[in-house]
């Protein structure tokens, strides 16, 4: 190649080439106590919420368990509908992950769960795998 031509950019990454497993995503009739457990497995501050594969929210609140006995609540009782955001932030596994860093920072996550078109959830990226 002649040295005043560039080699052409690559081709950008998107997340489907990054995205990690689905790391222990929660059903809406979990319980609080489960929530807690499985993201303490996981050393995970927030893990999706899923109903028939497809994301419905997230439970964000480290150690929920922990947070709904101290307000009187039954961690073994209480599900993850009752407690889990269902705005949940995520980015489709065709997006750029510039994209999803940019969703990371603007929304202070350390993980972001990745769907397909359907809303399925495919992964979980982290803001070190963007990196």
């Amino acid at each position: 190649m002649p040295e005043n031509q560039s080699k052409p950019a690559p081709p950008p990454v998107t997340l489907s080439e990054v995205v990690l497993g689905k790391a222990g995503a929660l059903k809406p009739d979990d319980t609080i106590q489960t929530a807690g457990d499985r993201m303490r497995a996981n050393n995970q501050d927030s893990l999706p919420v899923t109903e028939q594969r497809r994301l419905v929210g997230m439970m964000d609140l480290p150690h929920p368990d922990q947070r709904a006995a101290r307000y009187g609540h039954d961690p073994k009782t209480t599900t993850v509908r009752e407690s889990m955001n269902r705005q949940a932030v995520y980015c489709f596994e065709d997006e750029e992950r510039g994209r999803a860093l940019a969703l990371m920072i603007e929304n202070d996550l350390q993980i972001l769960p990745v769907v397909d078109r359907d809303m399925r959830i495919v992964g979980m990226v982290s803001r070190g795998d963007l990196s």
